[in-house]
């Protein structure tokens, strides 16, 4: 028996296929370039300052640094190697015409938050469930649920929020805990915490409209301690000012 939680995918599942066999546009999609967000980060949110990230692309190395560290360094100060905005893992699982941007937002309480999005190409290999590669960068996922944005002039921004840590380095004092927070972007649509849905969207999109949208997928990343949950309050107040800043004049762009 069906739970009522994938009930409504599984009818929605059910009403595409219908609509594949009856629906003779899918024969003639027309590319949409636009999307409704920006496509770059702000460099400051409401008392957060912005900084640039860049990647070590020495193998060996692949360390992480923002422009700040670097000091002006052109170079890894660590290793010497080139520094690209790219991380090599995203270089190599990810289709060429891809669009990232990342920054790492720090306050004056010496908090900090990543920032990072991806914005696809025409295939859609570039956006994927965040589920599927946090493990691959060696983190355990804890739990997770829907967090709700309250945002004036509009109903609240639903994000997918996920408690995950990674286990420390020989020698370290313990696990390393984050919260990490994403949604979907794009289609007609606009707005999804999840990821079916969004395939769902992207597959109604095509069938019915004619239309193949392209999607953003917009991701948050801080760290967490075991007993405070302010890191929850943290990215939802950050979010309300962060939110306005992709969705300028020029966004869909």
């Amino acid at each position: 028996m069906l739970t009522s939680t994938y009930r409504p995918y599984v009818i929605a599942g059910a009403l595409m296929i219908a609509t594949i066999a009856l629906c003779p546009r899918a024969a003639r999609v027309q590319r949409v370039e636009t999307l409704p967000i920006a496509l770059s980060l702000p460099d400051a949110v409401q008392g957060w300052r912005g900084e640039d990230v860049l990647f070590c692309q020495k193998e060996t190395c692949a360390r992480v640094f923002t422009r700040g560290e670097l000091k002006g360094a052109l170079t890894c100060p660590v290793c010497g190697g080139p520094l690209d905005p790219v991380s090599l893992a995203e270089r190599h699982l990810l289709p060429a015409e891809t669009l990232l941007a990342k920054k790492r937002y720090s306050n004056a309480r010496g908090e900090s938050i990543l920032v990072s999005l991806v914005v696809s190409g025409r295939g859609q290999e570039s956006i994927h469930r965040p589920q599927q590669c946090l493990p691959g960068q060696g983190f355990t996922i804890d739990n997770g649920g829907v967090l709700e944005v309250p945002l004036a002039g509009r109903a609240p921004l639903k994000v997918m929020g996920l408690n995950v840590h990674r286990a420390g380095e020989a020698g370290s004092a313990g696990a390393e805990l984050a919260y990490f927070v994403y949604w979907f972007a794009g289609g007609s649509r606009a707005e999804t915490p999840y990821h079916l849905e969004r395939r769902l969207a992207m597959a109604w999109d095509r069938i019915v409209q004619g239309r193949d949208y392209r999607w953003a997928y917009v991701s948050l990343f801080t760290s967490r301690t075991a007993n405070d949950p302010g890191h929850v309050e943290r990215l939802r107040s950050f979010l309300q000012a962060f939110y306005p800043c992709l969705h300028t004049p020029d966004a869909a762009q």
